[in-house]
């Protein structure tokens, strides 16, 4: 059934892009960004597929000036004048989004997984029928009644929703809706977005196998998407248990291989697409199968119990059917995704709890560094927790030592720079806190201190997840859930939120004390300080593609989803570096419709195409220059350069590489602004101009002013300047590339689309996941081309 009592939101036309990937004839081309506007108007009883953001506000999502945290020294605090005095009271924290666990796509848009949970009171009035005497919901059922939203950010920066109902009530029928939940809350581990390599986005949902249980044996619903497109999503049934593996820095997300910890085993199986379908391999069989193994408490701490390295899967698990004398085994195993092959099962070592036995709270996390090395936690439960490493693929592993007296829920990821930071919780003077610890590569960890100061004495648990952003920027989910309260505690508690259930101490205190006032720290300075995260964070790690020229289709269409076509006239279309080219005759170009200075607003770009000249006059290949505003990329004597312009005038960089006639030469610019525009609109920062992925040029100190007018290909903007020759694969991006991802466009001849994504591993040059005898075709071929 569907709540018709639910409240009417106004509703406007809104217009977003996620994120996705497609194949494509030509090489490499692996990936599409998709950009929809869509509005379903439906019966009163349903909601549009894509809405306004019911959180979205005007309001300051923090105080001024924002509070600055630093683990030890200054972490959160709570009260003074409470126990629940947190976030929102102490540092005025009222986000424009919803709180949880956060998942990022391959441009580095936000993706949050949310619904009404243990989170959030229920409404006045809103009960389930067969209790209509209580306004509250009790835990395990509260997920089942309202609708659930994936939230992102649209192009604008404004968060938006994509409404869950409505893609489930279309594939099961509205009427069995509430057969299944989109989101189960805190305890569930699938509580979260999910994206493959090729553009593919999942979440999962459960069916209600009986009446309230948060621990029924449901069947699942895995939910996909081949474009990232919401109105594409297809569901499939899977049986329970279903755990995903996340991004993080050096794990493939090329291919989705799913884990199943289900009837006390772990099994494996692989997610082939076919086309805008999915297969889905037979489970093998990951564990012993005389153990009872899982995988530790999902619904806090553990990021992933895997890592994926091209088709190897390494899984770790836990097993409380066979002790190590009174300590829980931990056991590290991997699985080939490509051939079905499974390793044998290797004791990592073991830990104790609180309770001196066996105990499902002790679960091992992994994460791969930047040099392949497999580094592993071992969890415990308010206990001595441990560490191994393995720098053969898991061949082999050092006895586990101990890393630190006392810990539970350890949530682990690995930045770029090869650092590994580790979060979890830590009983100190009878209260339980958020501590961090890290890792440099290579380096000793680090004990970095409390990241949260609590008043509450005794029994707490903070729900937390750690996740990493592609470039690198730390983001902690958080709330905060108590036991063993005062009578203090119970009054305050009692008064902030009337309609949740009375708390009680004792048995029941699960299904009757709710965590509350969710929160997101972030850190950009690789854990030295953190600060609370606003929609502006989010906004400025968006790594987008603004327009992509690939003349594939023998037309000048923008292929990135933004619908940036250029019009004018082309001399045709030939062969290229990828597929089809444009062909230039001197006396035509083409140009943009939009102004530079919307996509280049805060001053960051970055331009990459091939460009084969037939002559070597002067002339432009890519202008945007007007009015002492703009850039250009020329062939000026007979080499590449780029002119940058402002309202003080032309600087141009030279990159002294000799221009060939008829032949192709991949070149890229970026700008990097050091800080605001001045009051006459000009930024002043670093420019880089490259030849096939090789730096040739740097000036520092460059000024810039985005140009109002249009961009233009094979011309400056205002049409003078024309070039001969062919041009191919331009793209254009409102953030600045590093060396790296250059390198990938020009070397690997990577698509634009997929530039985000870190190759697994060397070698694998053509990033399916492998380094097979396909990357030694993909070599050759190229090398004959170049």
């Amino acid at each position: 059934m569907i709540n018709q009592n639910r409240k009417t939101k106004a509703l406007k036309p809104v217009k977003i892009i996620l994120p996705g990937r497609k194949s494509f004839g030509g090489k490499m081309k692996n990936s599409c960004f998709i950009l929809f506007a869509m509005l379903i108007y439906v019966a009163s009883a349903q909601s549009a597929l894509v809405e306004n953001s019911p959180w979205q506000h005007a309001n300051p999502e923090v105080m001024s000036p924002a509070p600055v945290f630093t683990p030890g020294s200054a972490p959160v605090t709570f009260g003074p004048g409470g126990s629940f005095v947190r976030e929102r009271e102490n540092y005025g924290y009222d986000p424009r989004f919803k709180p949880n666990k956060i998942t990022f796509s391959h441009d580095n848009r936000p993706f949050i997984l949310v619904g009404l949970y243990p989170f959030q009171t229920a409404e006045l009035g809103y009960y389930l029928d067969e209790d209509p005497s209580s306004n509250t919901i009790t835990l395990a059922r509260r997920a089942w009644m309202e609708e659930a939203y994936i939230q992102t950010l649209d192009e604008n920066g404004n968060w938006i929703v994509i409404n869950l109902e409505e893609i489930y009530g279309s594939d099961v029928g509205y009427g069995s809706y509430l057969d299944f939940q989109p989101y189960m809350g805190i305890f569930e581990n699938n509580d979260r977005v999910v994206f493959d390599a090729e553009g593919g986005m999942y979440f999962f949902s459960y069916g209600r196998a009986d009446t309230g249980s948060a621990y029924a044996n449901y069947v699942s619903k895995l939910f996909y998407s081949a474009d990232s497109s919401p109105e594409n999503f297809k569901g499939y049934y899977l049986p329970k248990g279903y755990y995903p593996e996340i991004a993080d820095s050096f794990n493939s997300d090329r291919k989705l291989s799913l884990l199943i910890a289900s009837d006390k085993k772990i099994n494996a199986i692989s997610v082939k697409r076919d086309m805008d379908d999915l297969a889905f391999t037979e489970s093998v069989i990951v564990s012993s199968p005389d153990c009872n193994s899982q995988f530790g408490p999902m619904h806090t701490g553990i990021v992933n119990p895997s890592a994926t390295i091209g088709n190897i899967t390494h899984v770790v698990y836990l097993d409380i059917f066979k002790p190590i004398g009174n300590e829980t085994a931990q056991y590290y195993n991997w699985y080939n995704s490509k051939t079905g092959e499974v390793g044998t099962p290797v004791l990592l070592g073991s830990t104790i709890s609180g309770s001196n036995n066996p105990d499902s709270h002790n679960g091992p996390v992994i994460t791969v560094d930047s040099e392949n090395t497999l580094h592993v936690v071992l969890g415990a439960h308010n206990s001595p927790m441990k560490y191994t490493y393995s720098t053969d693929g898991g061949k082999t592993w050092p006895a586990a030592t101990q890393l630190v007296d006392s810990g539970t829920y350890p949530s682990l990821v690995t930045a770029p720079d090869g650092t590994l930071h580790l979060i979890f919780r830590r009983i100190e003077d009878n209260q339980w806190k958020l501590w961090y610890f890290r890792k440099p590569l290579g380096g000793a960890w680090q004990d970095m201190g409390k990241l949260t100061q609590p008043v509450h004495q005794g029994y707490a648990v903070y729900y937390h997840k750690l996740t990493i952003d592609r470039i690198g920027r730390l983001f902690l989910f958080y709330t905060y859930f108590t036991m063993d309260m005062s009578s203090a505690e119970i009054s305050e508690y009692t008064a902030k939120w009337p309609n949740d259930p009375y708390p009680v101490n004792g048995a029941d205190e699960v299904n009757s004390n709710f965590a509350h006032d969710p929160v997101i720290l972030m850190s950009d300075t690789g854990g030295n300080t953190w600060r609370l995260a606003t929609t502006q964070d989010f906004v400025n790690g968006i790594t987008d593609l603004e327009a992509y020229y690939s003349f594939d289709a023998n037309s000048t269409n923008d292929v990135s989803g933004k619908d940036r076509d250029m019009t004018g006239t082309v001399g045709g279309y030939i062969a290229g570096v990828s597929s089809k080219a444009a062909q230039f005759t001197g006396a035509s170009n083409i140009s943009t419709s939009f102004n530079q200075n919307t996509i280049f607003a805060k001053g960051a770009f970055s331009v990459s195409c091939w460009v084969n000249p037939a002559s070597l006059s002067d002339s432009t290949f890519v202008g945007g220059s007007q009015s002492s505003t703009g850039f250009n990329m020329n062939i000026e004597s007979g080499t590449y350069r780029v002119h940058f312009y402002s309202t003080t005038g032309d600087q141009p960089v030279y990159s002294t590489v000799a221009a060939s006639a008829n032949n192709w030469t991949n070149i890229a610019v970026t700008f990097a602004p050091a800080g605001a525009a001045d009051g006459s609109g000009n930024y002043t920062g670093n420019a880089k101009v490259y030849a096939d992925g090789v730096l040739k040029a740097t000036a520092s100190s460059i000024k810039y002013k985005p140009a109002a007018g249009s961009l233009a290909i094979a011309a400056k903007a205002d049409g003078s300047s024309k070039f001969a020759g062919v041009i191919d694969e331009t793209a254009v991006y409102s953030y600045v590339l590093d060396d790296n991802k250059i390198s990938k466009l020009a070397n690997l001849r990577c698509s634009p689309k997929a530039v985000y994504s870190v190759a697994a591993i060397q070698g694998d040059v053509n990033e399916d996941g492998a380094v097979d005898y396909e990357d030694l075709l993909y070599l050759a071929e190229n090398w004959l081309i170049d």
